[in-house]
């Protein structure tokens, strides 16, 4: 089974204005500005969508940690590229995507992983949740 989803769907927060991207601020020829210690400059960058969201989780997931060794396990190559792969095809998307159920229960899985703090990591989660599968109860 496949649903269609709208990869364009713009993360709001709770008074119903687009959340913004965070990113690093850059001068005309990509050298990072910084502040007077030396940190960072940070400015608003365009409105989170679902696509952002979903080929993020896919290419920058969180470390999965090894509970013997205390250290992160390995990801095998073949599933690397098969994330790279899922991502470019959210990536070129335009609107409207068709995903498998397996793909939905993939991308939810990952995207509670990746968002799991951070600035508007709730409404994050749970609006792509709802959109991802809008007929589950939980959106979990």
């Amino acid at each position: 089974m496949s649903v269609k989803v709208d990869l364009n769907y713009t993360i709001k927060n709770l008074d119903g204005k687009d959340v913004k991207d965070i990113i690093i601020d850059e001068d005309e020829k990509g050298k990072i500005k910084t502040d007077k210690e030396g940190n960072p400059s940070l400015k608003r960058g365009p409105s989170i969508t679902l696509r952002k969201v979903c080929a993020e989780s896919l290419v920058n997931p969180p470390p999965v940690i090894d509970p013997l060794t205390k250290r992160p396990k390995e990801i095998p190559a073949d599933k690397k590229i098969d994330a790279w792969n899922f991502a470019q095809r959210i990536h070129a998307a335009k609107g409207l995507m068709e995903l498998t159920s397996d793909e939905i229960t993939e991308l939810k899985k990952l995207i509670n992983k990746r968002y799991s703090s951070g600035l508007n990591y709730i409404a994050i989660v749970a609006q792509a949740h709802a959109v991802l599968d809008p007929t589950s109860d939980k959106k979990s």
